[in-house]
């Protein structure tokens, strides 16, 4: 699409999903940057990568010093052999689900059409302004909206309504994304 395009689409008012309001929008890539990660954004994660590989090395370690006698006295044990194939898949299960965490970006609410739009209009107007957002609080989705529980003026995200504390929705602090 050439820069400067608009497109038009009909969306649900923010107020009122049932009012209908022909609007012409901001294109995803014409949005703004997401914001930069924090400082401390990786080292988390190394704290994780250290646990599990420092447990995961104890654990295998372990099985390997209480099967080496019985492997020297008895040759291949039956019972040797499962503790140390279920001690390495433990590890390897340890070290995929480690993987995922960090690298597929799990929970992260990320920007999309349906997660965009529609723009509240004060925020709408900001950025055809070029004026800066980060004076801006959250704007609240309508009341008892099933997928408009707030809009984060940072990540431009709609965050679904989250009523406990297992489910809350929110800007992290480390990885300055919306996450659920």
């Amino acid at each position: 699409m050439p820069e400067g395009d608009v497109v038009r689409w009909v969306a649900a008012d923010v107020c009122d999903e049932d009012a209908r309001v022909d609007v012409e929008r901001i294109p995803l890539g014409d949005l703004p940057p997401l914001p930069r990660r924090a400082r401390g954004y990786w080292t988390q994660p190394l704290g994780g990568v250290t646990i599990v590989v420092l447990l995961s090395s104890l654990f295998v370690g372990m099985v390997h010093a209480m099967v080496a006698p019985a492997r020297e006295r008895h040759g291949s044990s039956i019972c040797a052999t499962i503790a140390l194939i279920l001690v390495w898949s433990e590890a390897a299960i340890a070290t995929i689900s480690m993987m995922v965490i960090l690298f597929g970006g799990v929970g992260v609410i990320r920007r999309s059409e349906k997660t965009c739009y529609p723009i509240p209009p004060q925020v709408e107007e900001r950025l055809r302004n070029r004026r800066s957002l980060e004076d801006m609080i959250n704007v609240s989705g309508a009341q008892g909206s099933q997928s408009w529980g707030s809009y984060c003026v940072r990540c431009l995200v709609w965050r679904p309504p989250g009523n406990t504390l297992m489910y809350m929705p929110h800007h992290c602090s480390v990885c300055s994304r919306c996450v659920v």
